[in-house]
């Protein structure tokens, strides 16, 4: 996750990222609540197929315009991506992340929670990686079905 949104910042479509996880136990929110009532509906309706699965995340919120479909093929970005990026260590109990494009590379800080301070700047990017105009999917990305 921490890859691919260095990676938005870096090829241009957001300036800066902030990235907050929330607090163990208090996870109360939309997306919270909708994947509850799926799992719910789940343990009713059953499923056996992909497609059922993907009917049943429909049906189970009539009144929410949701939509679902199977993804015929996938880029995997995670080793290119990676290959790019320093170690990151000691970051597994701060909750918010901020990543921004300074001084012509990408640089994250972190804090704990939304009332303490955040860590100094950081540098996150091991090499520059190449500009968006020089990357081709064919060529880069390895897609696979």
């Amino acid at each position: 996750m921490i890859g691919l949104l260095v990676w938005l910042v870096v090829l241009g479509f957001f300036d800066e990222i902030k990235f907050c996880f929330m607090m163990v136990g208090h996870t109360h929110d939309d997306n919270d609540q909708f994947f509850s009532h799926l799992s719910t509906f789940l343990k009713i309706k059953g499923v056996r197929t992909i497609d059922s699965l993907l009917q049943l995340i429909v049906q189970s919120h009539p009144g929410l315009a949701v939509f679902s479909q199977t993804l015929q093929e996938r880029l995997n970005v995670r080793d290119f991506v990676d290959s790019f990026l320093l170690p990151l260590h000691n970051i597994s109990k701060p909750l918010n992340f901020h990543f921004k494009k300074m001084e012509g590379t990408v640089k994250f800080r972190c804090r704990l929670f939304q009332d303490c301070q955040y860590s100094p700047w950081m540098p996150i990017l091991r090499k520059d990686p190449p500009a968006p105009s020089q990357l081709s999917a064919a060529t880069e990305i390895k897609v696979s079905s």
